[in-house]
């Protein structure tokens, strides 16, 4: 099985990739900073309105989860006994490594 394909008959995908891509990760700052304004303007406020209508919500949620490097540290032999392996294939464009 070869290890290498020349992508030239998908280069429009690659391209539309590579541009989506990009693109989602300018939105994804431009989110990441209004949401910093919002959060900042809500204080402690857990409803924020617009023109008379709720507009979002800001609560506390709990959230619990397992700590691994815990749990391996006291069993270890349990732990793994629990751990399941997954095989993964990732697609990373080369300029971005």
């Amino acid at each position: 099985m070869s290890t290498e394909k020349d992508l030239a008959e998908v280069r429009h995908a690659f391209e539309v990739y590579t541009w989506t891509k990009r693109q989602i990760a300018e939105l994804e700052e431009q989110q990441k900073e209004a949401r910093s304004v919002i959060e900042e303007h809500m204080g402690d406020a857990e409803a924020g309105y617009l023109d008379g209508r709720k507009a979002l919500t800001w609560t506390y949620t709990e959230q619990r989860r397992v700590d691994i490097v815990m749990v391996r540290k006291l069993f270890p032999d349990m732990a793994d006994a629990c751990t399941k392996t997954r095989h993964i294939r990732s697609l990373r464009v080369v300029e971005d490594e």
